[in-house]
């Protein structure tokens, strides 16, 4: 009895005693501040697949209409990493936060928007262009003259590449360059008769509504399968796109996150593509005649 008084006296000591002796506290987790662009859905979907794919919470900035004071609060947390949704948000950490190791996701065109410090990596909603073209060749068999309206400012080093990337694939290029949106309708005149296929890439200078629009009519009225790079294009009636998954870009920067605050510097980590789904419209399918083959089908989210 004696001894366990004693035992528990000197646990008790020994509790009371040990913040004096120095003894360490339980580490605490990595604090990860997000910066979002913008609260929009999109957006969401990706915080959502990062939410998923990081332990312990996070606590979330919107930018806004005070760019400032979003970035002064963050600051003011000093948090461990800054995990920033959108290209106004990745831009703005980039700028302000030159000594916070940066994952950005939601992002089209990193090495444009100047994301490329040391202390920056991230997710880009870029998908390779060749696997554009060839998932093109699957989704319409016998793919031969593909016809694509451009803006060399915007997307000429694309262009450039899917050139290269569409004579190894057996396939034909045509492209129309134009440099403001209102050539864009005369240029796309100029393809109808010389092209298999439309192809609407994301260039500012050329897709509005109104030449999506035209586009498609001329899509419809010539039997030309159109790709364009948006789920909702696909709806409004356009072939196919293969549209970045938001979820998963969201999730494919939580696993660089990981990395980053595991050790990992973030110019060690080259920027992930993000995943893609296939999305047609099968109902256009039928209208300008096209058999999309069944394997083809079976992977592809549909829209009727």
């Amino acid at each position: 009895m004696e001894n366990a008084r004693i035992s528990k006296g000197f646990c008790a000591l020994l509790a009371v005693a040990t913040p004096i002796l120095g003894a360490r506290p339980a580490a605490a987790e990595p604090r990860v501040a997000v910066l979002r662009s913008d609260d929009i859905a999109a957006y969401n979907q990706a915080l959502a697949g990062f939410e998923r794919g990081v332990a312990g919470g996070v606590e979330v900035f919107d930018l806004g209409k005070s760019q400032e004071q979003a970035l002064e609060q963050i600051r003011g947390r000093r948090p461990d990493l800054v995990l920033a949704i959108g290209v106004r948000a990745a831009k703005a950490a980039a700028d302000s936060l030159a000594d916070t190791p940066i994952v950005y996701c939601m992002v089209l065109d990193p090495a444009v928007n100047g994301l490329t410090g040391s202390n920056v990596t991230g997710v880009t909603l870029a998908i390779p262009v060749r696997r554009q073209l060839e998932e093109f060749r699957r989704v319409v068999p016998g793919l031969g003259r593909i016809g694509v309206v451009y803006s060399p400012a915007k997307t000429g080093a694309l262009i450039d590449e899917a050139r290269g990337a569409a004579t190894s694939l057996g396939l034909t290029l045509i492209a129309e360059p134009v440099a403001r949106n209102e050539q864009v309708p005369d240029a796309l005149g100029r393809l109808a008769g010389k092209v298999d296929a439309l192809w609407l890439p994301p260039d500012a200078t050329v897709v509005t509504l109104e030449t999506f629009r035209l586009a498609l009519e001329l899509s419809l009225a010539r039997k030309l399968p159109l790709m364009v790079f948006s789920s909702q294009f696909v709806k409004a009636g356009a072939l196919f796109a293969l549209s970045p998954d938001y979820a998963a870009s969201g999730a494919e920067a939580a696993r660089i996150v990981r990395l980053v605050l595991a050790g990992r510097k973030p110019s060690e980590i080259p920027p992930s593509p993000t995943k893609a789904t296939l999305v047609i419209n099968t109902s256009t399918a039928k209208t300008i005649g096209l058999d999309v083959p069944a394997a083809v089908l079976r992977d592809a989210q549909r829209v009727e």
